[in-house]
């Protein structure tokens, strides 16, 4: 006990301040999301100095690219904010319905998708400046729900797509080829999991329901 209260305080009102952690690929830094933007720290020195990338506005959630190239931040506005890491380069991810819940890096990292719209926007980063510039696949398109779960196949175009009114869709963006697994109903969609061999697609609602679907490769 007398350890704990001799922390800097400075430390223990970081820690409260957290909204979200993330770890980077390499496990050797972590992303902190905070209101304020996001904090990038080592996590094998203590005497490296915390990186910020600063973006007015709560910042709920934060994910590294698997290349570690970018991070971004999931906001209390209905957007996403980015950046490369490489040179600082920030990046606006904007045209949502609502606040994105749900991401999934897939397809070898190629693309992330999204809750948070009648379709899953998928942003492009399979080249150097990310999706800069670039409009997203916007596969599952749904004029009377909205997305709320997505998981992508973390090697193939592959990606799992819940809706707030039950229906999951498994979509192919290279094909475009879209199958709808579940039906709506049972509750909304809030969880999604692709089994480590990519054959199995796990979901479950808000409402207790859970499903398992074989999916061929």
């Amino acid at each position: 006990m007398s350890n704990c209260r001799k922390r800097p305080k400075r430390w223990s009102a970081y820690v409260l301040a957290a909204n979200h952690l993330c770890f980077s690929p390499d496990s050797y830094r972590i992303a902190v999301a905070h209101y304020g933007g996001v904090t990038l720290c080592a996590t094998r020195s203590a005497d490296a100095t915390p990186v910020p990338l600063a973006c007015p506005g709560s910042h709920l959630s934060v994910t590294w690219s698997p290349n570690a190239r970018f991070v971004l931040s999931a906001m209390q506005e209905d957007c996403l904010r980015g950046w490369r890491l490489e040179d600082n380069d920030d990046l606006v991810m904007s045209g949502y319905a609502t606040k994105v819940t749900s991401w999934s890096w897939f397809n070898g990292g190629r693309y992330l998708a999204t809750s948070g719209s009648n379709c899953a926007p998928c942003w492009p980063f399979k080249g150097r400046k990310g999706p800069r510039a670039c409009a997203p696949e916007t596969p599952g398109d749904n004029q009377s729900a909205l997305v709320t779960a997505v998981a992508g196949d973390p090697a193939h175009p592959i990606l799992g797509i819940g809706y707030d009114d039950g229906q999951v869709t498994v979509a192919d963006i290279q094909s475009g080829q879209e199958v709808i697994i579940k039906p709506p109903g049972d509750g909304a969609v809030t969880s999604m999991a692709w089994s480590p061999n990519s054959a199995w697609l796990a979901f479950g609602t808000d409402k207790g329901f859970t499903g398992l679907f074989p999916v061929s490769g």
